[in-house]
């Protein structure tokens, strides 16, 4: 069969974009691109020249579930998607960023390819009106609440603890305690929730800063450091702070579990742990 006739195939510059096995090929070449952000292209492509909004993408890429901060996700998979296109955000020939409303696809689409963008499903945003939808958006934002109060706490319980039981490392003097949150581990379906792994830390960081009762080290900080590969103590004199939060993500039946665990750079020793569970739907 034809690749063009059974609408599976789209086509743009030198690239294929094949829908029905998700993947994208260079001049006949395999090039590789995660689950989440193939969603992402595959939606822009087939939707070529019209503005995807963010909330849009949020909806086709994870659909009705919790998500921990999908702006960050986002961000991570446009960044897989412009690198696997060989694409630039400041002069884009494949992906255009308008700000702080979405993205466009503006490349040609290859004319024999035109009826399956035409053809394709237009992303749903407000919802059809009925019960039905209205009562997946309530869930949604019950679970957005779950999701936000468990980073709240985390935030919280860290900045109680590294407060009122202060170790300040040898060598460091700062008039508040100093803390830096390092990326999590994610522990396994590296492809699905990988984006976590700085979503939910740098989430965690924006919480503590407002909260302002320590000294937070910010994310692009932390990741400019290079904290894997390093022992605790190193880390935490690269980054100059009092305490490092550590932690790990992974999937347990339909489950996410984080789990996290204050360190003291004093004595490279735990000052408090804890897990909790968000319930997984799609993340």
């Amino acid at each position: 069969m034809n690749a063009a006739s059974d609408n599976s195939i789209v086509r743009f510059a030198t690239f294929e974009l094949d829908l029905k096995e998700e993947q994208l090929r260079k001049s006949g070449s395999l090039v590789r691109l995660p689950p989440q952000p193939f969603k992402l292209l595959a939606t822009l492509a087939t939707h070529a020249g019209r503005l995807v909004t963010r909330q849009e993408l949020c909806d086709q890429i994870w659909g009705p579930g919790p998500i921990v901060d999908f702006e960050q996700g986002l961000n991570h998979c446009i960044k897989q998607v412009r690198l696997a296109l060989g694409d630039d955000a400041d002069n884009p020939r494949f992906i255009e960023t308008v700000p702080k409303r979405g993205y466009r696809f503006i490349a040609d689409i290859h004319a024999d390819d035109r009826v399956h963008a035409a053809a394709a499903p237009e992303p749903d945003l407000a919802g059809d009106g009925s019960p039905g939808a209205g009562l997946g958006r309530t869930r949604r934002g019950r679970q957005w609440v779950l999701a936000a109060a468990i980073l709240s706490a985390i935030a919280l319980t860290v900045a109680f603890v590294a407060t009122t039981r202060r170790e300040p490392s040898k060598g460091i003097t700062a008039t508040r305690t100093t803390l830096a949150v390092l990326p999590f581990h994610v522990l396994n379906r590296q492809e699905d929730i990988g984006f976590l792994g700085l979503a939910i830390p740098d989430a965690i960081t924006a919480r503590l800063a407002r909260a302002g009762r320590l000294r937070v080290t910010p994310t692009n900080a932390v990741v400019h450091a290079q904290p894997d590969g390093r022992a605790i103590p190193e880390t935490a004199r690269a980054l100059g702070v009092d305490y490092l939060l550590t932690g790990t993500i992974q999937l347990i039946a339909d489950s996410t579990r984080i789990t996290v665990q204050l360190v003291s750079a004093a004595d490279n020793g735990s000052v408090w742990a804890e897990h909790y569970d968000l319930p997984h739907a799609n993340l």
